[in-house]
């Protein structure tokens, strides 16, 4: 790749922005005791409710035992109780609780003005622009094979 540089790229500007992102919102949502992106967690189960863990790790791109740790810290706090899978017994659902229910509008309000800082300055049609392709990057990384075969100099020859 011609002029690629390791320390200007999309790749490093994404992950600098989801940093700051993530590190703000966590700041405002501190006292809630949400910090360290649990909050992701809540909204999406604002979105759908009653998932198994499998599902948010799905979501989030996590590992199980990564989700496992922070729904037990949101339980912990009131935010989530786990309840069985009448269907699978192995698996459980995380559901909201009353706690969580109220903080939705709150969490939503603080949510969108750090979206808002960070499309600052954008027209609507860069917005619109910018979420398509942050989109499509997104998509391509997640279809990405889980381990890249080795480059092959030559008449595939060994790297």
């Amino acid at each position: 790749m011609a002029g690629f540089c390791l320390f200007d790229n999309p790749a490093r500007s994404v992950s600098i922005t989801y940093r700051h992102m993530t590190a703000l919102l966590s700041r405002r949502l501190a006292r809630l005791g949400l910090g360290s992106g649990r909050f992701a967690y809540l909204f999406i189960l604002y979105h759908e409710d009653r998932l198994t863990q499998r599902d948010i790790a799905a979501r989030t791109a996590s590992d199980k035992a990564s989700v496992a740790r922070i729904v037990a810290r949101l339980e912990k706090s009131g935010y989530v109780r786990r309840v069985p899978d009448r269907a699978d017994r192995r698996a459980w659902r995380v559901c909201l609780t009353v706690k969580a229910r109220r903080l939705r509008s709150r969490l939503e309000r603080e949510a969108r003005e750090v979206v808002e800082l960070l499309m600052r300055g954008m027209s609507a049609a860069e917005r619109s622009l910018a979420a398509a392709l942050l989109k499509r990057m997104a998509a391509n990384v997640s279809q990405a094979p889980r381990r890249l075969e080795p480059i092959r100099h030559g008449n595939g020859g060994e790297s």
